[in-house]
This record gives C-alpha cells, structure tokens and sequence, in this order.
C-alpha cells in the first residue's frame, strides 16, 4: 500500500512539474480533476511534496503577480506614463489568463487595458480588448449594462477616428440603445453617450442643427448624473465647444476651454485629451483665419501630447505640420 502510495505521488508530482513549466506558465492549482483522480490524503501529500521539491508553483504566486503589474500600470497612468501603463497592462493580462472564467479581474485589465490603449490612440487594440471584455461578460452571464458601456466605447472609439460613414457604427449605436432600454430609464449616463455619439455623427455630416440638439440632450442628462465637473460631462463641453466653433460662434471658445481645465484639475496639464481638444480647436481656427489663437493652441497640443504620447507619436507628428502651416500663413 506504501508503495502505491509513493508512486502515486511521484506521478503528482510529475503533472505538477508539467504544469507549472508549460509555455503558457498555468499555475498549479487544486482543481476538481485532480481531487477526482486520488483521495484527499493523497493529492496533499503530492503537492506538499512538490512544494518541498520546488517543482510546484503556489497560485498564489499568480494573484501577486497580476496585482504588481495592475498596481504598476495605474500609479504610471497617474503619473501620465501611458507607455510604460500599458506595457504592465499587456504583462497583468497574461498573468490573468491563468485564473478561472469567472474571475472579475480578467475584465478589470481588459476593461483598463482598452482606456488606455485609447488615450494612447492605439484605436484597434482598445477595440479589440473591449470585444474580448463582451465576450467574457456573455459567457459569465453579466449584467447588460457591463455589455452596453463597453459597446458605447467601441462606438466612441471609431467615431473619434472619424469613421462615421460605416453603418456598422449606426448599427452598433441601435443595438447599444435596445440594450438600455431593458435595463435604465431615459435619463441613465450611458444614454447621454448614445445621445453623444448620435450628435457627433450628425457633426460630422455637417447637420449641425441635429448635433447640438443632441449634444445639449447629452450635456443635460450628463450636468444631472455624473456632475458638472466630470471627465464624461467635459467630452460634451469639448464637442459642442467645437461645434459652435465651426459655425463662428463665439459660444464655441468658452466650452472648449472649460473641457480643457475639467481634464488639467482631474488628470494634469498633459493628459492626452487635454492635447486632443486644443489640436481640435487649433485646427478649427486655423480654418477660420484665426491665425494667432491657432498656433497658441497647436503649440499647448504639441508640449501634452509630447509628454504623455512620445516625441515620435503620430499624433504628435500631426500637430507639428499643423503649427508648421500656421507660423507660414502668419508670415
């Protein structure tokens, strides 16, 4: 019996070894298939043994490691080191791929991981972390809120880089819009970002009407949920800022700039959304003849985006030729 014993742990101890040294780096953890193949008395003593061995990594190892590159990732993303953010994003989600489906940090990092990518303007990956992240919500049985935010991100995402002409992104908006009527009333946050998404479709087909009755639809409910001073309400404030700019409206100026201080007193003078609406206000009055005002803002745009994007960025790069056009057109 002994030797049945010892030889049953040995072979333990063998899966564990294959386990822990696989190329996917899996944890070895006290699963149901394991417990089902020997007693408990048994299946101890072989990772007791292991342990000993060294030839047994404890999960717990795992869930240490997840938690130092989160931790990482978020003091960089407060400190405005976006790159460095989301090289420990990118490291935490393959530590992560070892827990079980239903861990909610694997939709954390996803979720995080998407923020990021799109502040860093890396549009495809942020999509492609936010379909990930539906998909794991579906499979666990999440709330259809979950699954209707992070489609709301995907429609902002690809309207952000102007790609309003696909019906793909008016499909996605209607089915996001069936998905809240089941579960909010008219006056929920998430429906002020279908409102906002709308009206920046209609913005940019140049129905400038039917965007700003939608932005200050979605400015009114955002002002009453989240506040007049949040990040989300600040996107409306920029976008109907830029709207009445367009138009030569002096409206326009004060809600751009009033975009611009929500995102410096919640986020700092560099944050990449500061440098996203003083390009954009750069760019409309550069088209104005607003020469002056045009190259104060592309030049506050160039000095964030270098900070928090990099010196190479395109971005970056894209603010350069503009305030390039602008020093000729002042000459």
């Amino acid at each position: 019996k002994m030797k049945k014993i010892a030889l049953t742990m040995l072979i333990f101890a063998a899966v564990a070894f294959v386990s822990s040294y696989s190329p996917m780096k899996r944890p070895f953890k006290c699963s149901s298939d394991f417990i089902n193949m020997a007693t408990y008395g048994t299946f101890d003593g072989a990772i007791q043994l292991g342990r000993l061995i060294g030839l047994v990594r404890p999960s717990r190892d795992f869930d240490v490691r997840w938690l130092n590159h989160y931790n990482r990732a978020k003091r960089n993303r407060e400190l405005l080191r976006l790159r460095p953010a989301f090289r420990q994003l990118k490291k935490a989600l393959k530590v992560a791929k070892s827990f079980s489906a239903n861990d909610p940090r694997q939709r954390e990092t996803l979720l995080q991981a998407a923020e990021v990518a799109r502040e860093l303007a890396r549009y495809k990956k942020a999509e492609r972390y936010l379909k990930r992240y539906i998909r794991k919500t579906k499979a666990i049985g999440g709330s259809t809120l979950e699954i209707a935010k992070a489609k709301n991100m995907i429609a902002s995402i690809r309207l952000q880089q102007a790609i309003y002409t696909q019906r793909g992104v008016e499909k996605l908006i209607d089915e996001t819009e069936k998905l809240l009527k089941e579960c909010t009333g008219p006056l929920h946050a998430e429906r002020a970002t279908i409102h906002h998404n709308r009206a920046m479709i209609h913005h940019y087909r140049k129905e400038f009407r039917k965007a700003q009755r939608l932005y200050l639809l979605a400015l009114t409910i955002r002002q009453q949920t989240l506040g007049e001073d949040s990040p989300i309400t600040a996107e409306t404030y920029g976008d109907l800022g830029l709207l009445y700019s367009e138009r030569g409206d002096r409206r326009g100026k004060p809600l751009v700039e009033r975009a611009i201080d929500i995102y410096k007193e919640k986020f700092g003078n560099n944050h990449p959304w500061v440098g996203w609406y003083s390009a954009q206000l750069g760019y409309v009055n550069l088209r104005l003849g607003k020469i002056s005002e045009a190259k104060s803002k592309l030049h506050q745009a160039l000095r964030s985006r270098r900070l928090s994007l990099g010196k190479q960025h395109r971005l970056v790069q894209r603010a350069k030729c503009y305030l390039k056009v602008a020093k000729r057109m002042s000459k």
